[in-house]
């Protein structure tokens, strides 16, 4: 009869390590696949820059998309977008990424920037000059951006 008490404790102190074991095995997993998306997304905004630099501006576009839907939280991969469309000329969908991006991190100046100068050349000054005031105010560092004309 000790015998089996000595089971039944010796059992019950192992459950709650295997407890923490299978918990920390869960953690170490996610923590690899958040680090595995975010490189994924990494990879895919350097592709749509690459792309984009060497003129394949449909592939810089494709590729920012991709990069979007890995990491639909940031905003990187909406800017990156948003300056592809705007260099094809493709200024509705740029801003559609723009805005996308300032609703993803409405904090960082530099989506603001980006949606300012895409709607100054959609000819929308005045809410153009809204969202770089907005940068202004956000930025850390005196921004002196140049709006551009309308298209």
């Amino acid at each position: 009869v000790a015998g089996n008490g000595a089971l039944a404790n010796e059992s019950a102190s192992r459950r709650p390590g295997f407890g923490l074991g299978v918990a920390t095995m869960l953690a170490g997993f996610a923590s690899i696949w958040v680090a595995g998306v975010s490189l994924l997304s990494s990879v895919q905004v350097e592709e749509s820059r690459s792309a984009a630099a060497a003129g394949d501006l449909e592939e810089a576009a494709k590729n920012a998309r991709f990069a979007a839907t890995i990491e639909p939280w940031s905003p990187e991969p909406r800017i990156e977008l948003a300056g592809a469309e705007a260099l094809r000329g493709r200024l509705d969908p740029a801003q559609e990424a723009a805005e996308e991006a300032v609703d993803r991190a409405p904090g960082d100046f530099r989506t603001h920037v980006v949606l300012a100068r895409i709607l100054a050349r959609q000819g929308e000054e005045e809410a153009a000059r809204e969202e770089l005031a907005e940068a202004s105010r956000l930025s850390p560092l005196p921004l002196q951006i140049e709006l551009p004309p309308p298209d």
